[in-house]
C-alpha cells in the first residue's frame, strides 16, 4: 500500500470516527423529518449494502450495519448527521 493509500484510508478512519462520537453525543443532528427522508433516499440507491427484502416488490430495508459503497459509512449515523453529505449529491 502506498503512503497515498495509507492517508486516505487514517483520514477516512479519523473522519468517521468523529461523526460517531458526533452522532452518540447528539451534536450537528438532524430533525425527524430530515434524518427519515435521508434514510429512505439511501434505501433505493443501489450503493446502499445490505438491504434486506421486505416482501413489497422493489422494497428494500437498511439494516443497522448497513453501508454505502461508495463512502463506506454507517448510513444510520451518516444520515443523522447535519455536517454530511451523500457522495452522489442524492441529499
Amino acid at each position: 500500500m502506498g503512503l497515498t493509500a495509507y492517508l486516505e484510508g487514517a483520514r477516512v478512519l479519523v473522519r468517521g470516527a468523529l461523526g460517531v462520537s458526533r452522532a452518540t453525543v447528539g451534536v450537528d443532528r438532524v430533525g425527524e423529518q430530515t434524518f427519515v427522508d435521508r434514510k429512505r433516499i439511501c434505501a433505493s440507491c443501489e450503493a446502499a449494502s445490505p438491504r434486506k427484502a421486505t416482501g413489497i416488490q422493489g422494497l428494500k430495508l437498511l439494516t443497522p450495519m448497513s453501508r454505502c459503497k461508495d463512502c463506506h459509512c454507517l448510513i444510520q449515523l451518516k444520515t443523522s448527521l447535519a455536517t454530511e453529505r451523500c457522495p452522489r449529491g442524492k441529499w
